[in-house]
């Protein structure tokens, strides 16, 4: 009888093991679950295949490369990284824990496609709605030209998925340690139909922004201060946005400089891949 009573019990609990495997089988595939299982497991190797694309301080608004979520310890707040399991590359993601694919700031992650390791540090909210997506940081952490060129180059169609690992178990896995930009080329070699024209259509390559955005604090003391209701001077702007009047103006052409920029919810164009003119 005793040995009739654990069969029963083995058999309940592989019954239970095998509903919550077709429980996660069914989050992936469908995209949304309860969130509760990747909190769960966070310590827990587990592969996800996601599709990927890069953003970098240009993409940001303002501009910088301030995280949501620093990692522990960090000195600077701001994005960093080299790829290796040490000193993962910062990445973006869903915030939404109902999204099978949400993954907690701090979640460590290795894409074999690319031979480095990343780190979930910031918010990404185009990736609440584009199923198993990540923003992954292409570099650098300041102003550097043809980066959303590199970005674009580097990104694969969106129809491609990747394996990628959460919560690696093995620290030494393959690493490639070359940065996506170094800020001055791009790892990949960029197309000339794609490479960076100063007069082109400011629709093409575009990063939007809204003049609205809060103070952003910096670990340092030093910050970004709040827009002012009473806007900023086109000159201002174009400091703020390392860029310059002319530029800005022609990629806004609706903008009368004789007079400040008010503050406002609408989107506009703060610069493309070619930054300066």
């Amino acid at each position: 009888m005793a040995g009739s009573g654990l069969l029963v019990v083995l058999a309940v609990l592989a019954a239970a093991t095998a509903e919550l495997q077709r429980e996660d089988t069914w989050r992936e595939s469908e995209g949304e679950g309860e969130g509760w299982w990747s909190e769960l497991r966070a310590g827990e190797e587990r592969t996800l295949h996601m599709t990927y694309t890069f953003y970098g301080w240009i993409d940001q608004c303002p501009p910088g490369a301030y995280m949501g979520f620093p990692r522990p310890g960090s000195n600077s707040g701001k994005a960093q990284g080299d790829g290796s399991h040490a000193n993962p590359i910062s990445f973006a993601g869903t915030t939404v824990k109902t999204k099978a694919w949400y993954m907690a700031p701090g979640t460590v992650v290795y894409i074999a496609h690319l031979q480095k390791y990343f780190i979930m540090e910031d918010e990404c909210t185009d990736c609440d709605d584009k199923a198993f997506s990540m923003d992954l940081w292409l570099g650098p952490a300041a102003f550097a030209p043809g980066v959303i060129d590199c970005e674009n180059q580097m990104t694969p169609p969106s129809t491609r998925r990747f394996k990628v690992l959460v919560n690696p178990a093995n620290k030494r896995l393959p690493v490639d340690t070359r940065p996506f930009h170094d800020g001055v080329e791009c790892m990949e070699k960029i197309e000339p139909a794609d490479k960076c024209v100063p007069n082109r259509d400011p629709t093409n390559g575009c990063n939007i922004c809204q003049l609205n955005w809060d103070a952003i604090p910096e670990p340092d003391g030093s910050g970004q201060s709040a827009y002012p209701e009473k806007g900023l001077t086109c000159e201002q702007l174009a400091t703020q946005f390392q860029s310059s009047v002319s530029r800005l103006r022609e990629l806004n052409p609706g903008w009368d400089c004789s007079q400040r920029i008010p503050y406002s919810d609408d989107n506009f164009c703060q610069g493309d891949s070619c930054g300066n003119p």
